[in-house]
């Protein structure tokens, strides 16, 4: 669902307060989603900052607003009207970015395969002379040469050319959420095989 204003030819009357949405809702009032899709459209600047403060950037943001309001939207009839409609909201808010956080978190590489990563990267400028590093380079050389094409473009986008999601997203001609789960199938798809080479 879009959080769009509607225009006025669509738009019905607001209802004046929470309580009569909450009613008109939960008793499947005709019009009942424009009402409420129409109510959350004047919470959305607030749900941009809120989510933004917490998952720290505007793009996963936008996309955690969106279903922020499908969620909103399905479980309207379960508002027990504990506390006010926008305090609901916000716990679904907080709940979502907590979600999308741990979401995140389990998309990292750690810091071991990220410095062979970037010795990969040093070697190919300079070639590195140590064997140990040496060794590191050739490890990570075959957990990307196992991996499909894809998966490698997308790699070096981040990793080696150092590219950020918004510039990735341009350069592959995708949209900021393919991009970003793009690159986090790949990263995932990286830590298994280079797991699984080593073993």
């Amino acid at each position: 669902m879009t959080m769009n204003p509607q225009s006025p030819s669509q738009s019905l009357d607001q209802p004046t307060t929470e309580s009569t949405l909450v009613e008109a809702c939960q008793a499947a009032c005709d019009g009942w989603e424009l009402q409420l899709s129409q109510w959350l459209c004047t919470l959305r600047p607030w749900l941009q900052r809120r989510c933004t403060a917490r998952l720290g950037n505007a793009f996963d943001a936008e996309d955690a607003v969106q279903e922020i309001a499908i969620k909103v939207m399905r479980s309207i009839r379960q508002f027990e009207g504990r506390s006010s409609l926008r305090t609901w909201v916000s716990r679904i808010a907080d709940n979502h970015c907590n979600n999308v956080l741990r979401s995140n978190a389990s998309h990292t590489l750690s810091d071991h395969l990220q410095n062979d990563l970037a010795l990969l990267e040093e070697d190919r400028l300079t070639h590195l002379e140590n064997t140990d590093s040496a060794t590191d380079v050739e490890r990570v050389n075959r957990t990307l040469s196992a991996m499909t094409s894809s998966n490698q473009e997308i790699l070096q986008l981040r990793f080696f050319a150092d590219l950020s999601l918004d510039d990735m997203a341009t350069a592959l001609n995708l949209s900021f959420s393919a991009t970003k789960m793009r690159l986090y199938r790949a990263m995932n798809t990286f830590k298994d095989t280079h797991e699984a080479l080593q073993a």
